[in-house]
């Protein structure tokens, strides 16, 4: 979160209402009001477009749903909903309106703590008017401005840089995977995925029966993949059965080692793959394979799996799915058992790397947050004036 930035003694203050008007978005729904033109934005991300808009290039203040991340700027023109508001300055000659913009940024663990509720945040608008926002002269104002956007536009360049390396990093991996997989399966057998594996679907999961922190099985759905911890074995869950549960539902019982990954909707897009830690249940919105030891390394077919883009799998319907003959007959190159050990060897030699070198510039993005922070400490502590 944002630290909380204090004005300097030598500057005299004002609240919010007084300098500045909090001026609401405009309830819109996407049943009546959609269009294709310009964005919809509340108090976060985009939801729809719309054929008019209501603000252009400002920043926005999180209203309803609020998220650490409470004040962003959206470029161009847009459309703002009843979920945000702007402020905009009564007087440019008395608060510079990017120094106005400015401030509101560096203070959103301080905006972010006005908000009340427990499940869902809302900002306290009343609270939120009467913030006090510092008011050096016009010309310090302009003067900070300028040594901001000059720094940040730095800082910014530096931050695309970073991520377009993480990018190129995680390219390189996905090229000398495909290259590795084709070199060594030219050497081996084609076949199909269903010869190699037991695969199956999960099974239904009543709302009745959800919500067990304990129990024989973690029953896992979609949304446990996204939970910290699991991102390559699942390891929890946020739904637990018994046995009499299992049995009553007839829900299969996947051993651990099983790849899963989702097979209907959105969620395909991801391309997320996971392997069971423990005896588990899934969820018909998933499917397993399992893999023949007999045939094939539990680890290779587990790196086969990551290389590939289960998408291709999908019908490409809207939404898509994926079904258990498709996947079952999908042909692939397997190498005799000692080349499997080898490849698995030299994947994960590689992924060592690539990891160690995605965690530098991770590094690199945590110090320019960090470096970008502490310019909006200086800069309404009177240091850059």
């Amino acid at each position: 979160m944002s630290a909380v930035f204090q004005p300097t003694g030598h500057w005299t203050e004002a609240s919010i209402e007084s300098v500045a008007l909090v001026e609401f978005g405009t309830r819109v729904t996407k049943r009546v009001d959609a269009g294709t033109r310009y964005p919809v934005y509340g108090g976060g991300g985009a939801t729809f477009s719309m054929d008019e808009y209501n603000r252009e290039d400002c920043y926005i203040v999180s209203r309803f749903g609020m998220s650490e991340e409470c004040v962003r700027r959206v470029h161009g023109k847009f459309f703002l909903n009843d979920s945000g508001l702007t402020v905009r300055t009564r007087d440019e000659n008395l608060l510079f309106q990017r120094f106005l913009d400015i401030y509101l940024l560096g203070n959103q663990a301080r905006i972010f703590d006005l908000g009340r509720g427990a499940a869902q945040k809302n900002l306290n608008v009343e609270a939120f008017r009467q913030l006090a926002v510092p008011l050096p002269p016009l010309h310090e104002q302009k003067c900070i401005v300028a040594k901001l956007d000059q720094a940040f536009a730095a800082l910014d360049r530096a931050h695309a840089n970073a991520e377009a390396n993480i990018s190129g990093a995680d390219e390189v991996y996905r090229l000398a995977i495909a290259a590795i997989l084709e070199s060594e399966g030219s050497r081996g057998i084609s076949i199909c995925l269903g010869d190699i594996s037991r695969i199956r679907a999960g099974a239904g999961f009543p709302e009745a029966e959800q919500g067990e922190l304990e129990g024989a099985y973690p029953f896992y759905k979609v949304s446990d993949m996204n939970r910290a911890g699991n991102e390559e074995y699942l390891t929890a869950a946020n739904n637990y059965i018994s046995d009499a549960v299992q049995k009553r539902l007839g829900a299969f019982v996947f051993p651990a080692g099983t790849i899963v990954f989702p097979k209907v909707g959105g969620a395909i897009a991801t391309n997320k793959k996971r392997v069971l830690s423990m005896e588990s249940c899934v969820d018909n919105n998933i499917m397993g394979l399992m893999p023949d030891v007999d045939k094939v390394s539990p680890d290779f077919l587990h790196e086969l799996m990551r290389a590939t883009d289960i998408y291709e799998f999908s019908n490409k319907a809207n939404p898509p799915s994926i079904t258990q003959a498709t996947v079952s007959a999908w042909p692939v190159q397997i190498p005799s058992r000692d080349q499997q050990d080898r490849v698995v060897g030299q994947i994960r030699g590689l992924r060592g790397g690539i990891d160690s070198l995605k965690a530098h510039y991770d590094m690199q993005l945590a110090n320019i947050s960090a470096l970008r922070q502490s310019l909006l400490q200086a800069a309404f502590s009177g240091q850059l004036t």
